[in-house]
């Protein structure tokens, strides 16, 4: 391919396109760090009372959609809104205003690390810094009244540190939060566990429930915070049954890592962050 080609390739991929910057003063700019989309508010708000042809208007009812679909779009990271208003109708920019305030996008952290390395006191401490309210999904199945015992102790610690704890051993698509907050989940190794071996639960198609669970719940959160079990990385080979159940946990942890804002390793009560920074 010649260095012309070359360079025409390039400017194809760098273009902007015009048309949307046109019709409805917005663009989208994609690099490494993520997409944001760019929406320009000019001129004065057409609300209910059509404006002539000759002023510069934004359209209320495009405006409010638009920004209802950014909210809800897994491809956008970000927004960012250029005001330079001279009037219009002043309950139509207020309903633009109000809802670009109240937008958000939830933050999601996996948690990873061996057994007894701190990962789940790293979770809570990264649970604490939040507002409330906050959310605890315990996964573990009660199974006997040595478990239900260990489950109200764990309930009660908890709620001296302000957590609403919901139990979801199975299901976790079911679960509805009353308010937009800071969940942490504990643990995913046990949730695969239940999903695959119970009775109620999904079997080989666990780890797609499960991910479907945790889509479901990051749209319900202003921060997603999940702890989960480091697998296969003792390199020990095994068959039958546990090795199906670490395939499904991993198939889950590698999901999640690809979606999530952060993923950190907790190594003796050590975090490293191998995506994102701590906040």
């Amino acid at each position: 391919m010649s260095n012309d080609e070359n360079r025409e390739k390039n400017e194809e991929k760098a273009a902007v396109p015009v048309q949307p910057i046109i019709d409805m003063g917005s663009t989208v700019v994609k690099n490494s760090r993520g997409t944001v989309h760019c929406l320009t508010i000019v001129g004065q708000v057409e609300g209910h009372t059509l404006l002539p042809d000759n002023l510069k208007s934004t359209k209320y009812e495009h405006v409010l959609p638009l920004l209802a679909s950014l909210e809800e779009s897994d491809e956008v990271d970000g927004l960012v809104l250029l005001l330079n208003t001279v009037g219009g109708d002043i309950e139509a920019g207020l309903a633009i205003a109000e809802l670009a305030a109240g937008m958000t996008k939830p933050v999601v952290t996996l948690v990873l690390g061996g057994a007894a390395s701190g990962k789940s006191e790293y979770a809570e401490a990264l649970v604490l810094r939040s507002a409330l309210p906050r959310y605890y999904l315990a996964t573990m199945q009660v199974w006997d009244a040595e478990c239900a015992a260990r489950v109200e102790k764990h309930r009660k610690m908890r709620a001296a540190k302000q957590f609403e704890t919901i139990e979801c051993p199975l299901h976790l698509e079911a679960v509805r939060l009353s308010h937009r907050g800071t969940a942490l989940l504990e643990d995913l190794g046990n949730l695969t566990a239940t999903e695959r071996y119970a009775p109620a639960g999904a079997g080989d198609a666990a780890a797609e429930h499960i991910l479907q669970g945790l889509d479901s719940l990051a749209a319900q959160c202003e921060n997603l915070i999940v702890v989960s079990n480091e697998v296969f990385s003792g390199g020990a080979d095994y068959a039958g049954d546990t090795d199906r159940y670490l395939l499904a946990l991993a198939q889950v942890n590698n999901a999640l890592a690809a979606r999530a804002d952060a993923v950190v390793r907790v190594v003796c009560g050590v975090p490293v962050y191998y995506k994102g920074v701590e906040k």
